[in-house]
Order: structure tokens, then C-alpha cells, then sequence
């Protein structure tokens, strides 16, 4: 009968500790903003996003290989799935800022498949 009770509320602890993990570490949502504000620009709209950084305008993400006094190394830009480079010059020409939707960093598990360019983050930008 302690067996039982011991494993049941084992079962109880284990059961109540697992947790769904999201597949994104920060995201900024542009229906905060009003979609269609051409005063907003893509580099704003990143500042906004937790784990982003602007250096020069560029965006970095936090937690990477970039410090103050080594040159910018920037991140993976994702496009609606596509793989855009790693310019921000590239996807800003791109991109349509009253159309963005959402911006995301991706956390290291996710950002791992796409292997060695992932290595200073990857930021995922999704239009409608």
C-alpha cells in the first residue's frame, strides 16, 4: 500500500513539473503597433523585441559572441520561412514594414537547424 501511495504521488510530482517549452524565446507582435504605420520602421520595430540589441544599425542578439569591442557579427534573418542571409540591409530591402506581422528570436534548440549560420542567433520576421 506505501508502494502505491509513494509511486502515485511520484506520478503526481512528475506529472505537474512537465511543461510545455514556446518554440521562440522573445516575439513583438506588430498589432501592437497598428499594422499599416509607415512611421515605423523594421530597425524600431526590433528595438522592441526582447533579447535585440542595436549596434550601429544593426541588430544583435543578447547573450551571443558580440561584444563592445569585437566587430558586429550579425544574426540569421528568416523571411516567411526563407532564408534571407545574414544582412540586415538584405531584409530590410525586403521586407514591407506595414505588413509585418511578427518578429521572433528563436531559441538555441530551434535555431540549431540551421547549423553553423545560426551560430549568432537567428531573428524570424513573418508578414501577412
Amino acid at each position: 500500500m506505501k508502494n502505491i501511495i509513494v509511486l502515485l504521488a511520484l506520478f503526481c510530482f512528475v506529472f505537474t513539473s512537465c511543461k510545455s517549452t514556446s518554440d521562440t524565446v522573445n516575439v513583438y507582435k506588430a498589432e501592437r503597433e497598428g499594422v499599416g504605420n509607415s512611421q515605423i520602421t523594421l530597425i524600431n520595430m526590433m528595438r522592441k523585441v526582447p533579447g535585440i540589441t542595436i549596434r550601429g544599425n544593426t541588430p544583435v542578439l543578447r547573450g551571443t559572441a558580440n561584444s563592445i569591442s569585437r566587430p558586429i557579427s550579425e544574426p540569421l534573418y528568416i523571411l516567411n520561412d526563407y532564408i534571407v542571409g545574414q544582412s540586415f540591409s538584405s531584409l530590410d530591402q525586403l521586407v514591407d514594414v506595414s505588413i509585418v506581422k511578427k518578429i521572433s528570436v528563436l531559441d538555441l534548440s530551434n535555431a540549431a537547424i540551421y547549423g553553423s549560420r545560426a551560430a549568432n542567433g537567428v531573428i524570424v520576421v513573418e508578414t501577412y
